[in-house]
């Protein structure tokens, strides 16, 4: 994907600061506040009328909607039915008390959420979603933690401060859940406010914690960006590796050998070790590395949501024409991976693998060439059934 339209993709998210400067200066490294004079600038993604309609039309659990923070701690019995069901009615009254209302994967219900996401997701190649917080004056949903993630901050009404203090981990990986009495916020360290239309980036293990304005309430989004990290990489190397090398299954060499002395232990300890060394060198070879991120970005690109907007209104089209001119959705590609015997293109809900003369056109259609249906097949009757395959999966126009 070339900077312009990542850019364009990210621009709600980031502007005006660009992906490669963020990438660069932000990400993992520090705490970024995106200041605008834009108040409405996150209003199209998410308003009190959005969030009222949730909750009247949709049965939501204690995993979708929940109360935090408050004068007083509201306990999940008080708003919950006898099947675990959210009661709209208590919920509000429990924030109108002075919780905040918190509501989990909104992307999963708003469509303008979920278009947000998956442009997010094609700008940036990691899974997402949101969540919202609404907040009464002057009070604080949660205590100073860490998320395991790395956070957005997207304000869309109300002011909210954010504290910032000493004591996080350096960027936990995501099932290092905060755990209060293993992490105690250290001194607080800076603080900023948010206004309507600003941006805060979070790197995943900074202590931090919010409170509302004492003279208004604070609507806003948080986005949550999960990152494949190196570690999870490898688990995945060693996860396909023992399934495939039965030395990783066997149990260890040396383990019951002169157990009962020190020279003995010593010697069964140099046997692991070197034991261990072999088969690591084994199991991290470029082709199962290869392999195992191949199955990640797989895994990625199954987990999206497809945009599925229009293309039922789409008259069908069972045999494109090969005079036809053909043109990419490009916005709508995860990704490319091209090697020697095949190419996979990924889309949110769509991992395509091509080989042959197939993946010769595959590798044109990404040059953004331009193409007509008969270009894309040695044969008319293949050139079809690749339009055909591309069209049904939302990654190519036609024209003319």
């Amino acid at each position: 994907m070339d900077d312009a339209l990542r850019d364009k993709l990210l621009e709600p998210l980031l502007a005006p600061v660009t992906t490669t400067e963020f990438l660069n200066s932000g990400w993992e490294q520090q705490v970024l506040h995106i200041e605008r004079k834009d108040n409405a600038r996150y209003t199209s993604l998410l308003s009190i009328e959005a969030i009222e309609s949730v909750l009247s039309s949709q049965r939501l659990t204690l995993a979708d909607a929940q109360l935090s923070g408050g004068p007083q701690p509201i306990a999940p019995t008080q708003y919950l039915d006898d099947n675990g069901h959210v009661l709209a009615s208590k919920l509000l009254q429990g924030h109108k008390a002075g919780a905040t209302l918190v509501l989990s994967h909104m992307d999963r219900r708003l469509k303008a959420l979920a278009d947000f996401c998956r442009d997010v997701q094609r700008g940036l190649t990691m899974r997402c979603q949101t969540n919202v917080y609404l907040s009464p004056a002057g009070q604080q949903g949660f205590n100073p933690h860490y998320d395991s993630h790395d956070v957005f901050i997207l304000q869309v009404n109300g002011r909210k401060t954010f504290h910032f203090y000493s004591g996080g981990p350096v960027l936990p990986a995501h099932h290092h859940r905060f755990d209060a009495e293993q992490h105690p916020p250290g001194q607080r360290q800076s603080s900023i406010e948010l206004s309507a239309g600003d941006a805060l980036y979070i790197p995943r293990g900074v202590m931090h914690d919010a409170i509302a304005h004492p003279d208004t309430s604070s609507l806003h989004i948080t986005l949550g960006l999960f990152a494949l990290t190196a570690g999870e990489l490898l688990h995945e190397v060693l996860r396909l590796a023992e399934s495939e090398d039965v030395g990783l299954r066997a149990s260890l060499e040396g383990r019951f050998d002169n157990c009962g002395n020190a020279s003995g232990n010593r010697e069964s300890q140099r046997q692991i070790r070197a034991q261990m060394r072999r088969l690591l060198a084994t199991a991290a070879s470029d082709e199962r590395i290869d392999q195992a991120l191949r199955r990640l970005r797989n895994e990625l690109a199954m987990d999206a949501r497809p945009d599925c907007n229009g293309r039922l209104r789409q008259p069908g089209v069972s045999s494109p024409s090969p005079s036809v001119g053909v043109s990419v959705c490009s916005d709508h590609w995860l990704d490319i991976e091209d090697s020697e015997a095949f190419v996979v293109l990924r889309a949110p809900g769509s991992v395509l693998t091509f080989e042959g003369g197939n993946a010769m056109a595959v590798r044109r259609l990404a040059t953004k060439e331009h193409l007509t249906v008969a270009d894309l097949g040695e044969s008319e009757d293949a050139a079809v059934a690749l339009a055909t395959l591309l069209l049904d999966h939302g990654l190519i126009l036609l024209h003319g």
